[in-house]
């Protein structure tokens, strides 16, 4: 049975450590590939490995061909360059860092077919409609979940070309759940009223868009302004939901099953889990991957202030 469709052998932040190598060894300047490979990656040239590794950082636009003395060359892309030298936190570097993310056309593909969801879904849909073999349709959804995660795609947050907005404009960028209107070229208002931005889309090719309550078109994020509350939808408190991706493992019969449920802070949070008493290495991995997703996420939903506080603040207004 073949690989199946072809997408990068390592996931981003691999790829990005090894562009570092590579810039330490021939700065922004050409090489010979073996040389690279060789010398810069410590990897065989004759291996399978070292060619695989090559093709992921073309896949995620680190690094391409140039002339070289002695046949091929490559030589690091300005996107590699930006994403190594640029202070760490610099808009310009992470806006590279997504784009990296989604280059890979699979990649692109599952991030606009499910976005942040990662349904169990996934698997079955890229095995049985785009050719994916069960050999490695594992470590492509492994290596899929850490690139995105990496690039800040399931943070929710918005990264900014920086000749288009200003340090003001940044502090004042709406995040999911704020009540959004939106403000189309001339000042027109293109929403009746204020509605709650519900989601985030990130696009290679076409930047950011926004999606609100109750409308399924995208709305360029750079349109999007902070509104108030309409009158007639008083404000309420959040109940935020964490979607946290399933993990869904098929127990052989007869298999012993142990469930957990762990009530957290006066039981305002409760996990369930259900998992086989002996489990995989990779099945580990993946839980470990799923649960720094949850923590993320659950970060997000910190409360301003502790909610006891805010119906004290209420009451006491009243």
């Amino acid at each position: 049975m073949g690989r199946g469709p072809s997408y990068p052998y390592v996931d981003l932040e691999q790829a990005i450590n090894l562009s570092r190598r590579i810039y330490d060894y021939a700065k922004r300047g050409a090489a010979p590939t073996e040389s690279v490979i060789a010398e810069a990656l410590k990897l065989s040239p004759t291996s399978s490995g070292s060619d695989k590794v090559i093709a992921a950082l073309r896949y995620f636009g680190l690094v391409e061909d140039a002339p070289g003395a002695n046949g091929k060359a490559i030589k690091l892309t300005p996107r590699s360059i930006r994403i190594l030298l640029d202070e760490p936190d610099s808009a310009e570097r992470f806006e590279e860092i997504r784009k990296a993310a989604l280059s890979p056309k699979w990649y692109e593909y599952c991030w606009k077919k499910w976005g942040m969801d990662m349904p169990p879904a996934m698997k079955s849909n890229l095995l049985i409609e785009h050719g994916f073999v069960d050999s490695t349709i594992d470590g492509f959804l492994r290596n899929y979940r850490k690139s995105i995660a990496f690039a800040g795609l399931l943070d929710g947050t918005i990264l900014y070309n920086s000749e288009e907005s200003t340090e003001e404009s940044k502090k004042q960028a709406p995040k999911i759940g704020d009540w959004v209107q939106w403000e189309m070229p001339g000042g027109v208002l293109g929403l009746r009223k204020a509605k709650r931005l519900e989601k985030l889309q990130f696009s290679a090719s076409h930047g950011t868009f926004g999606f609100v309550e109750g409308d399924s078109t995208g709305i360029p994020f750079e349109q999007l302004i902070l509104a108030d509350v309409p009158e007639d939808e008083p404000e309420k408190l959040s109940q935020s939901k964490i979607a946290v991706p399933s993990i869904k493992a098929i127990a052989p019969e007869g298999t012993k099953m142990q469930t957990d449920v762990i009530a957290i802070g006066g039981n305002s949070i409760t996990l369930q889990i259900q998992w086989p008493t002996e489990i995989t290495q990779d099945a580990y991995d993946d839980l470990v991957d799923y649960l720094e997703l949850l923590k993320k996420r659950a970060k997000r939903a910190i409360a301003s202030k502790p909610i006891a506080a805010e119906k004290l603040d209420s009451a006491t207004s009243e």
